[in-house]
C-alpha cells in the first residue's frame, strides 16, 4: 500500500508585507453589490444605533484587512440580519462570530477572481475605549446617514482617527482621513479637545511630522498597539501531545480541520477540489489539498506501462541476518498469516506517511482536504477482491482506529456518467462502491454529506463542496483566519 506518492498543493500564496491578503485588490462584482446593498439597508429603522467608523472609507470599491462598526447591544441581533440577508440574497456566505464585546463577521464569496478581492471582514463592537478618559459609544456620537453606511459625523471621525493614529504610531497612514476631516468641518477639533483636554496648538502639535508620539501616548493614556507576540515555549505536556500527533495516526484532535473527499474515479472529484482550492485561494485562510495514490492502483494494471518500465537495479542488496531469518519465516508462515502481515504494514506505511502531512497543516492551522482515504482503499481492494478474510478485518479495523474527518464527502454520478469520463472500475463496481461508501460512513459514524452530480458541471459541483467545507468547519474559519494573519496568537476551537 503506497502512500508515498501523496502530493501536496498549497492553494494559499504567500502575503505581501505591503498589501496583505490581496487588501489592495478591488472587491468582486459580488462582494461591491454586498457593500451598496448594505449602504441602501433601512438601518434607521432596523438598527438605528449601527454605525462604521474607522476603514470603511473606500468602499464599495476597497477596504484594508478589517471593517470597524458599532453598535448597541440591542441592536446587534438586527445588524446580524442585515449581514445575513444581504449576502444570502446575492449567493455569497456570512459567517457570524458572537463575542462578550460584539460580534464579528466575515463574508465570502465562492469565485475564482484572482484579480480581485472576494472576502469581506467586519467587527462590530459596543464600545471602545480609545484613551484614558475616553471611551467610544454609539449613542454618543452624531450619525451622518446622508450618503452611504451611516457614519459619524467630521468631529467624531476626525477623534476616532487621531486616537487610532496615536495607538499604531502611524499619523502617515491617517493622516489623509484627518485633512479630510478639518478640510470639511474646520471646527472638528473641538469635540477632541472636549474629551481629551487639548486646544488646538496641542493637537496641531500632534499632527505635526516627523515627531515621536510617545509622549502624547503616555499624557492620553492611549493603549499602543503591541507587536505581534512571539509564540510562548511549549509545556511538557503540550511537546509530549504533539509528539503523540506526530506519530500516531489514530489520535484525533478538535482543531484538526480534516475533511475527506470520496467517490468513484471518473466523478469529478479531484477536479472539483482543484477548484475549491482556486476559491480559498484568496481567503486569508490557510488550505491544503492532497492529492495520493492508494495501492488498489497496481502499477501493472496497465499492460503498456508493464512492458516498458525500466527493470529494476541488477547490485544485489546486502541482506542483515535478522532481515533474512524474517524473510525465511514469512516464506514459511501459512497463507492466512502473510496475507495478514501484509495488510498491517500495507495500511500502517499508508497511515504514517499521511500523517506526516497531515499534522504539519494542524501545526500551520491550516484546512486538510483529502482526495480520498483510507476508506477508498479499504472498499476498492475488498472490491476487486484484492484481500482475503483476514486482510478485510484489519482494513476494517484501519478505518475504524483511523484519524476520524471532521466531515466526509462523497460525491456520486450515474454509473454510466463515471464510466464515460474514465474506465477504472466497471459499471457494477462503480455501483458497488458508491453504496458501500455511504454505507461504511454510516456505520462508522462519521458526518457526511453526499453530493450528486446529476448532470451538473464541475464549477456547480465545486461550488457545493465549498459550502459544505464551509458549513463543516463553522465561525472557526474566523479564527483561522486570525492565525493565518497572526501566527503567534494560536486560535482556540470553539468545537
Amino acid at each position: 500500500m503506497n502512500a508515498n506518492s501523496a502530493t501536496v498543493i498549497l492553494t494559499q500564496p504567500a502575503p505581501n508585507t505591503q498589501t496583505p491578503w490581496g487588501t489592495e485588490r478591488p472587491f468582486s462584482d459580488g462582494m461591491r453589490m454586498f457593500h451598496e446593498r448594505l449602504a441602501a439597508a433601512d438601518w434607521p429603522g432596523r438598527a438605528p444605533s449601527f454605525v462604521v467608523v474607522r476603514d470603511y472609507e473606500g468602499l464599495p470599491e476597497h477596504a484594508p484587512f478589517d471593517i470597524d462598526a458599532m453598535a448597541e447591544e440591542d441592536d446587534l441581533p438586527s445588524c446580524r440580519s442585515v449581514f445575513e440577508e444581504t449576502a444570502t440574497g446575492l449567493g455569497l456566505i456570512c459567517l457570524v462570530q458572537t463575542g462578550s464585546a460584539g460580534i464579528n463577521i466575515l463574508v465570502l464569496e465562492l469565485n475564482q477572481a484572482p484579480a480581485y478581492r472576494t472576502w469581506s471582514y467586519f467587527e462590530i463592537a459596543t464600545h471602545k475605549k480609545l484613551a484614558r478618559d475616553f471611551v467610544l459609544r454609539p449613542r454618543e456620537m452624531v450619525i451622518e446617514r446622508s450618503a452611504g453606511l451611516p457614519a459619524p459625523s467630521n468631529p467624531w471621525r476626525f477623534a476616532i482617527n487621531l486616537l487610532q493614529a496615536l495607538r499604531r504610531s502611524d499619523l502617515d497612514r491617517y493622516r489623509p482621513v484627518l485633512e479630510d476631516c478639518l478640510r470639511e468641518t474646520p471646527d472638528s477639533r473641538r469635540l477632541t479637545g472636549d474629551k481629551l483636554g487639548l486646544d488646538d496648538t496641542e493637537i496641531d502639535s500632534i499632527l505635526g511630522s516627523g515627531q515621536d508620539l510617545t509622549a502624547w501616548q503616555d499624557r492620553l493614556g492611549v493603549t499602543v498597539k503591541p507587536p505581534k507576540p512571539a509564540a510562548p515555549p511549549r509545556s511538557w505536556r503540550n511537546r509530549l501531545r504533539l509528539a503523540a500527533l506526530r506519530r500516531l495516526y489514530v489520535m484525533s484532535s478538535q482543531e484538526m480541520y480534516l475533511i475527506s473527499v470520496h467517490g468513484p474515479d471518473g466523478v469529478g472529484k479531484s477536479t472539483a477540489c482543484d477548484l475549491v482550492g482556486g476559491m480559498f485561494a484568496g481567503y486569508p485562510i490557510g488550505l491544503d489539498a492532497f492529492h495520493h495514490v492508494t495501492s488498489w492502483k497496481h502499477k501493472t494494471d496497465n499492460p503498456v506501462k508493464a512492458a516498458t518500465a525500466k527493470p529494476a537495479a541488477t547490485t544485489p542488496a546486502k541482506t542483515s541476518p535478522m532481515r533474512a531469518v524474517l524473510k525465511f519465516g514469512y516464506r514459511a508462515a501459512p497463507e492466512f498469516v502473510r496475507e495478514g502481515w501484509r495488510a498491517v504494514t500495507g495500511y500502517h506505511h499508508y497511515g504514517r506517511s499521511l500523517n506526516g502531512k497531515i499534522f504539519q497543516g494542524y501545526l500551520d492551522h491550516r484546512i486538510m482536504i483529502l482526495d480520498r482515504y483510507v476508506y477508498d482503499m479499504f472498499l476498492k481492494l475488498g472490491i476487486r477482491k484484492a484481500a482475503g478474510r483476514l486482510g478485510t478485518l484489519i482494513g476494517y479495523l484501519t478505518c475504524r482506529m483511523m484519524r476520524a474527518p471532521l466531515r466526509a464527502i462523497l460525491i456520486v454520478d450515474r454509473p454510466e456518467a463515471v464510466i464515460a469520463r474514465k474506465q477504472e472500475l466497471s459499471l457494477e463496481e462503480i455501483r458497488d462502491y458508491q453504496t458501500a461508501m455511504e454505507a461504511l460512513l454510516n456505520r462508522l459514524r462519521i458526518p457526511h454529506t453526499v453530493i450528486q452530480v446529476a448532470g451538473r458541471d464541475a464549477e456547480t459541483i465545486a461550488d457545493e463542496l465549498a459550502r459544505t467545507i464551509i458549513s463543516a468547519i463553522g465561525t472557526d474559519l474566523l479564527q483561522l483566519m486570525r492565525y493565518t494573519v497572526a501566527p503567534a496568537a494560536k486560535p482556540m476551537s470553539s468545537r
